[in-house]
């Protein structure tokens, strides 16, 4: 099957997205910021996490006949061991980058470690990591789901979608857990990083687009006008509610960011209405052909570079910014552009020393 040039496309989506809100995070406190930036950086760019999780259920699924007996102990060599690798890896490097062990024993440190593994704390942004690794373990389940929705997609996607509003609004709302026990409270502390039915509906809308191509994008393709209506629709809602936070409920910057997330439902309906719309966008263009293609590709094979490593280049590039001024409208511009420009050389020197030397390939 060809592959799909939409997705490298939504992968440069996801990774400014994803630099777009850690960026917003340095100034959420910073008084008299700029409304318009911080919605930007902290409302618009959401879509950045799930974008992944449609792109991961796409990317599992495209290939995969969901009839036949799925081989789960291949899958797991083939995929599970090499992610858990990577998840390793990065967790290590940020958990020791941010801690201080001096005068610790070893296994205190090493039991440490092992708990920002299983609950995903090593970086911040690597709970999407610790999220995909459980859905992959969970990857026979998922074939079983993708099989019902396969003979009713009309009814069993909106159903799918309408659960997790429900799921979401409830479990983030109403769910209270507590008992006094610290490996139970911390699964509720951490229940974001651990839980992949807060993005079920988006994982499966990728998995199903994945596995029906040709009919779902002569589908998306002929519906093409009413999805960009929904998505204009779900934006100009989410605008609406976050005046309505700022003017109306004088909520100020960080009450707003943890109001209006990607799990909210505003902002839940919006990141679907943004995705559909943007993979449908793609799919109506001819990328094949499209001016500067070679970057283009370059950009989305780096973003997973850009997504592990920017956390560090944003770290010490605010911290010695600070040093000076606080961070201003114009100045998180400048880092937001610096980072991604780091990050993307950094993207640049790995492939090419994969290239060199194969055994940096993590096959």
């Amino acid at each position: 099957m060809k592959k799909n040039l939409s997705l490298e496309y939504m992968r440069i989506l996801g990774m400014l997205g994803v630099l777009g809100i850690h960026v917003g995070s340095l100034i959420v406190e910073a008084p008299d910021f700029s409304k318009i930036l911080f919605f930007m950086y902290e409302v618009f760019s959401r879509y950045g996490i799930p974008i992944f999780f449609f792109i991961s259920g796409f990317g599992l699924f495209a290939k995969l006949d969901v009839n036949q007996q799925f081989n789960y102990q291949r899958f797991l060599k083939r995929s599970v061991l090499r992610l858990l690798l990577i998840y390793m890896f990065w967790s290590g490097l940020y958990f020791f980058h941010y801690s201080n062990f001096a005068g610790c024993a070893i296994s205190y440190v090493l039991q440490e470690y092992f708990y920002a593994l299983i609950l995903g704390y090593g970086g911040f942004h690597l709970y999407f990591v610790l999220l995909l690794l459980i859905f992959y373990l969970f990857m026979p389940l998922w074939v079983k789901l993708l099989r019902h929705i396969n003979n009713k997609p009309n009814l069993y996607l909106p159903i799918l979608l309408v659960g997790q509003l429900f799921f979401n609004y409830f479990m983030l709302r109403y769910f209270k857990f507590h008992t006094g026990i610290k490996f139970f409270d911390n699964i509720y502390n951490f229940q974001l990083n651990l839980i992949v039915l807060y993005y079920l509906s988006t994982f499966m809308l990728g998995a199903y687009i994945g596995n029906n191509q040709a009919k779902s994008m002569a589908w998306l393709s002929g519906k093409r006008q009413y999805i960009y209506v929904v998505f204009w629709l779900s934006l100009m809602n989410l605008i609406y509610a976050t005046w309505n936070l700022f003017y109306v409920k004088d909520c100020n910057m960080a009450q707003v960011t943890f109001t209006l997330h990607q799990l909210s439902t505003p902002g839940y309906i919006y990141c679907t209405a943004f995705i559909v719309a943007s993979f449908t966008w793609f799919n109506s263009c001819d990328l094949e052909h499209m001016p500067h293609k070679k970057l283009f590709a370059f950009l989305g094979s780096a973003s997973d570079m850009v997504y592990f490593s920017h956390p560090l280049f944003l770290y010490y590039l605010s911290e010695w910014y600070k040093q000076y001024r606080p961070i201003g409208e114009w100045d998180s511009v400048l880092i937001y552009l610096t980072v991604l420009c780091l990050t993307l050389a950094l993207a640049y020197i790995w492939q090419q020393a994969k290239r060199l030397l194969p055994a940096f390939a993590l096959k």
